[in-house]
């Protein structure tokens, strides 16, 4: 999908979207994200914001909760792609790499099923790394949107 056809879907109420459609978002977290986050959520583990410690941990080096990097796919889903008025119903998720500070990576949603008579889609969910394609989060998404689906 190009930067003119993503504008026009973001804005026009009349853009359907349909099995194999797919959209990609780029997108890098920085600590002041994970420290905004880490205040919102109470998650105060201290991999995402001691560098010492997560130097000692599994990970070895602060890493961005997996939940911020799941809130792209609520961002995306809600505002670009099927976009405004879409009420998320559900996500499954696997999270298979750490996310880490200033790492650029890409979020990518592909349309597996269109059900039109309930206005539902079945999105597949990825974030990968960007440099090395590396996957580090995956899932489905179910989103309904009345106007575009």
């Amino acid at each position: 999908m190009t930067a003119i056809e993503t504008e026009a879907l973001m804005h026009s109420e009349a853009t359907k979207i349909s099995t194999g459609d797919s959209f990609s978002y780029e997108f890098t977290f920085s600590q002041k994200d994970v420290d905004a986050f880490v205040a919102l959520s109470g998650d105060s583990n201290i991999i995402h914001n001691d560098a010492t410690a997560a130097a000692e941990s599994p990970i070895g080096k602060m890493a961005v909760p997996g939940i911020l990097t799941a809130t792209i796919f609520s961002k995306v889903l809600g505002t670009m792609f099927p976009g405004h008025g879409t009420v998320y119903r559900s996500q499954n998720l696997d999270f298979r790499r750490p996310v880490l500070l200033g790492v650029r990576y890409v979020a990518r949603f592909k349309v597996q099923e269109v059900v039109p008579q309930r206005h539902r889609a079945l999105i597949e969910t990825t974030v990968a790394e960007e440099a090395s394609g590396e996957e580090c989060l995956r899932g489905t998404a179910v989103v309904i949107n009345f106007s575009r689906l």
